[in-house]
């Protein structure tokens, strides 16, 4: 098993873990919600790297817990 798969197996509350590139997550916050996106590369060092999106999470005022947009 590996290291991601198991620090999700125990840690139920991690909604995402990925190990194989390099990122930042990128927040938006208003009175409404918290919108936060995961953006990586594979390749960090080259100058012409480019970043997609892993995944994308909200937290919506008044509806408990995060949901994937």
């Amino acid at each position: 098993m590996k290291a991601m798969e198991r620090m999700r197996r125990d840690n139920p509350d991690v909604k995402h873990a990925r190990g194989d590139q390099r990122g930042h997550a990128l927040f938006e916050l208003t009175p409404e919600r918290m919108r936060c996106e995961f953006r990586a590369t594979e390749h960090p060092v080259r100058e012409q790297a480019t970043y997609s999106t892993q995944a994308t999470y909200v937290v919506e005022a008044g509806r408990p817990g995060v949901q994937a947009a």
